[in-house]
């Protein structure tokens, strides 16, 4: 990598990496308070099929 090229994170690189950790955080706190799994993974499927519709913020 040269000096001129930017090491910082685009602002939609940002909105992607937020929107996987609150994925991965949903998974967790539903499986920690005993949920199914269907339920736990439901918004992981969306992502990983492309039916995710991402808002703004």
């Amino acid at each position: 990598m040269n000096k001129q090229e930017s090491r910082e994170l685009t602002a939609e690189q940002i909105n992607t990496l937020d929107n996987w950790v609150d994925t991965i955080s949903y998974t967790v706190m539903v499986l920690l308070e005993g949920g199914e799994v269907k339920e736990a993974f439901c918004f992981y499927r969306e992502k990983v099929s492309g039916n995710d519709k991402q808002i703004d913020t």
